[in-house]
């Protein structure tokens, strides 16, 4: 039985999990997946009744769940909260809490969408991406360091420094290359895709080489067109 916390927190997030969960409640129904949902509250609406943004409840629920389905945090109503309050159950401190060391954010064209993006419809219907960063590991959170210092003409300069070891970013690193792997089909095409773009790299280079053996004194032996083209599928692209 797969045990997962549902913490709706802030903002928009109740409204996100509540679509969320209605997905598990599906799975669980019509797969057979077996699970069970434990919501818990997080943010403004438990500090008001409890003191806390992350009250006692909600921690035994995530400590005993296999997986943490998390909503949002922040929003105006969250001013009310003291920056303490606020500290004491940061998102930050669940994060190095619970080592969650790597974020994935999947992106997938929506079709209803295709026209307004800047990618011309057809290759925009397909797209898919997933980027994977580091999130902020227990090492540089204690070591991060924010200030700003006064320069002698009088403006200030700010910086701010974080630490990874090698391990934090090899494991992430490691984690975007598995991720990969299962999209074998993707990867497939793009790799066919570069090889016959450098197949026309090379079929050009060697036509460019002929056009300057057979024309040495033309500066510029081939006509090459400056219509900006869709770098997905080589068509042009309106300057509109």
């Amino acid at each position: 039985m797969v045990k997962v916390a549902v913490v709706g927190g802030e903002g928009i997030g109740p409204e996100v999990t509540a679509q969320s969960q209605r997905v598990l409640n599906w799975f669980a129904a019509k797969r057979g997946v077996p699970m069970t949902l434990r919501e818990a509250q997080y943010g403004i609406i438990p500090y008001l009744a409890t003191g806390k943004v992350l009250p006692d409840d909600t921690v035994e629920a995530m400590e005993e769940a296999d997986a943490i389905l998390w909503g949002a945090t922040g929003g105006p109503e969250t001013k009310e909260v003291p920056a303490a309050a606020r500290k004491a159950g940061s998102l930050l401190g669940l994060r190095s809490k619970y080592d969650l060391y790597a974020n994935l954010r999947p992106i997938v064209a929506n079709p209803a969408l295709a026209d307004s993006a800047p990618l011309k419809a057809q290759c925009a219907r397909r797209t898919s991406i997933s980027s994977s960063s580091a999130n902020s590991p227990a090492a540089s959170i204690s070591a991060s360091r924010a200030a700003s210092k006064r320069c002698a003409d009088g403006q200030r300069r700010g910086f701010n420094t974080e630490q990874y070891t090698t391990n934090q970013i090899r494991r992430v690193a490691r984690s975007a290359f598995e991720l990969a792997r299962t999209r074998q089909e993707q990867g497939l095409l793009g790799r066919q895709g570069q090889r016959a773009g450098d197949q026309r790299a090379v079929a050009r280079g060697s036509h460019r080489a002929a056009s300057r053996k057979n024309f040495p004194m033309s500066s510029s032996p081939i006509s090459m067109s400056t219509t900006p083209r869709c770098r997905s599928c080589a068509s042009p692209r309106s300057s509109t």
